[in-house]
């Protein structure tokens, strides 16, 4: 079956369908609604595009049907939802087998670990002769669900070269050295690193080095090679995720389950190419086209922001501009009013995810490389690219302004500097004053 899929949703599909559709596009899969792929594939021969089609609830859960020559996977049943995490679980081989059953029942199980075989790391054995190098993706979305990366734990063998000088060994994170070290007399050597906060993003690369030096001849022999390996033990670190900060968190939370609520269909696209790498689709995922659950995060999409939270960006109290240093726009009313914005929010102790479609919100569902939230709890999307992003609690120096608002509060944050200054000026001036009493008093006195 071709990576690449196209979900074919029929003509008012129920909520249970639109979850399973939105379940197979989560994950950074290549899946996309059936008409939302910009360009066709190469033209050759061969099985080019999966199809998935869906049919009633009294249809089989799983079947195959032929159409045009092709295989295409129709999913039916009552509960479409379970058969599309069984497509997504890694139990998915045992489909063609009499298992299935079961293998449907443990599909959800949550891991524990998080190995760089888990992430299908590169753990090939190199012949070193100078330097080697292994590259380990690791999206937030494979974290299990309630974790969150802390650090890492590397291992790595090299063979003695018997030279004086032993290799060195080195770990990066996104271009950042975290740690390095010669490596052990017994072949193998473990580096421990901690990710420093603010470091780890939606999408990362970890990057594990041997260099050697090489033994210096007569240019007789060319210099050899000994083997270096980083091992399958290596793992990331994990720890219970504690408060969600930044989007980047998402995937610890949306793993574990989610509902999207949304006023139709027709916003699956656009929000499934936005969710893609922050949800493993692994948990359970349910669509609402009108109502809020009472509990379990939550992906709302709306123009009003859901009842009980309270949102960072208003758009109650007329227009809202963001202002940064000394002032400057960065983004006007105006420029507001046409943007997605995305906020990460909190109702009741569980997290609320609040998209507000902009003009070119269905740009996102044909995107070839849609944006990846990950720094901030606010961003503006234009079209399928990131415009501006920020964490209202650690950038002091932006302002979220409401012009239209008259109130005290707001005389006082637009004009607070200048506050300041007349406050400095009167107390100085008071300051001479007394001192200039206090020495006309003394010389009275003499």
């Amino acid at each position: 079956m071709p990576t690449a899929i196209d979900v074919d949703l029929p003509a008012g599909a129920s909520a249970a369908q639109t979850a399973a559709a939105l379940t197979l596009m989560l994950g950074g899969a290549d899946a996309r609604l059936a008409g939302n792929r910009r360009t066709n594939p190469a033209l050759g021969e061969g099985w080019q595009v999966s199809r998935v089609i869906f049919a009633d609830p009294a249809s089989p859960a799983l079947s195959v049907q032929r159409e045009a020559g092709e295989p295409v996977l129709q999913i039916g049943g009552e509960d479409p939802v379970a058969s599309a995490r069984l497509l997504r679980s890694r139990w998915n081989a045992l489909v063609a087998s009499p298992a299935a059953g079961s293998a449907q029942r443990n599909a959800g199980a949550a891991a524990t670990t998080l190995t760089v075989g888990d992430l299908g790391g590169d753990t090939s054995i190199q012949n070193v002769v100078d330097r080697g190098q292994w590259n380990v993706a690791i999206p937030t979305s494979a974290v299990p669900a309630g974790q969150r990366m802390t650090g890492m734990v590397v291992d790595v063998a090299a063979a003695e070269d018997g030279g004086t000088t032993r290799p060195v060994i080195a770990v990066l994170l996104n271009g950042v050295l975290l740690a390095s070290a010669e490596a052990e007399d017994d072949g193998r050597t473990r580096l421990d690193v901690d990710f420093p906060q603010g470091l780890t993003t939606s999408r990362n690369n970890l990057e594990v080095s041997v260099a050697r030096q090489p033994a210096g001849g007569d240019c007789k022999f060319a210099p050899q090679g000994y083997p270096a390996q980083l091992l399958p033990s290596s793992h990331v670190k994990l720890d219970p995720l504690g408060t969600v900060s930044d989007f980047s968190d998402l995937p610890a939370v949306l793993n574990g389950g989610f509902t999207l609520v949304m006023p139709g269909a027709d916003a699956l696209g656009p929000v499934a190419s936005l969710l893609g790498p922050l949800a493993s689709g692994e948990g359970a995922v349910t669509v609402s086209y009108s109502d809020m659950p009472e509990v379990g995060a939550v992906v709302y999409v709306g123009d009003q922001a859901p009842a009980g939270t309270d949102p960072i960006v208003r758009f109650d109290q007329g227009a809202v501009t963001i202002d940064g240093e000394n002032g400057q726009t960065l983004l006007d009313a105006e420029a507001i009013g046409e943007l997605t914005t995305v906020q990460l929010l909190e109702q009741g102790g569980r997290t609320v995810v609040w998209i507000k479609p902009g003009a070119d919100f269905a740009a996102l569902a044909t995107s070839a490389s849609p944006p990846v939230l990950s720094y901030g709890n606010v961003a503006f999307l234009a079209g399928d690219q990131l415009d501006f992003a920020f964490h209202n609690a650690r950038e002091r120096l932006i302002d979220i302004r409401y012009p239209e608002e008259n109130t005290f509060s707001q005389f006082l944050s637009r004009y607070r500097l200048w506050l300041i200054g007349l406050g400095w000026l009167l107390v100085t001036l008071g300051f001479v004053y007394l001192l200039r009493r206090v020495i006309v008093a003394n010389k009275t006195k003499d």
